[in-house]
This record gives C-alpha cells, sequence and structure tokens, in this order.
C-alpha cells in the first residue's frame, strides 16, 4: 500500500499528522493512528521481511528499527549505530 501524496490529500494535507504518523490511507483514516501504524508495522516486518528470507534475525532488526529511523534520511555510521 503506497503513502498518498500531499497532491492527493490537497487541502486536507497535515504536515504535522504526515510527519507524525504518515499517509498511508489504512493509518489516515483510523481514529487511532498510533495504534494502527504500529500494527502495520508488526505486520509488515513479520509478513514482508520475514517472507523473503532477507532477514536472519527478525528481532534483533526490529530492536535497530527505534535507532535507525530518526537518521532515515542522513548518511550514518553503521558501526556506531550497530553499538547502540
Amino acid at each position: 500500500m503506497h503513502p498518498l501524496t500531499p497532491t492527493e490529500l490537497g487541502n486536507k494535507f497535515d504536515l504535522e499528522a504526515a510527519l507524525d504518523t504518515g499517509t498511508i490511507p489504512l493509518i489516515r483514516v483510523a481514529s487511532e493512528r498510533r495504534q494502527v501504524l504500529v500494527s502495520y508495522v508488526r505486520l509488515y516486518l513479520r509478513e514482508e521481511v520475514r517472507a523473503e528470507g532477507s532477514v536472519r534475525n527478525l528481532p534483533g532488526i526490529a530492536r535497530v528499527l527505534p535507532n535507525a529511523a530518526p537518521y532515515h534520511d542522513q548518511s550514518v555510521c553503521l558501526d556506531l549505530l550497530a553499538r547502540r
């Protein structure tokens, strides 16, 4: 499921909400956006990443995500991130 763009949302686009919980339609229309987002991420990790077989240590990746997320638009020294 792809997120909606500001153009698609038009006057309904809320930058603060988009930065907080994103613009995936399923999450956007939910009354409890945070809960739905957490469930969506858990489902994604379980179904997509595990199914692709690209990650052998899913719990380890799940522990790294909260530390890696703030750096999604930056160059990161993976050595430092791994030590966290």
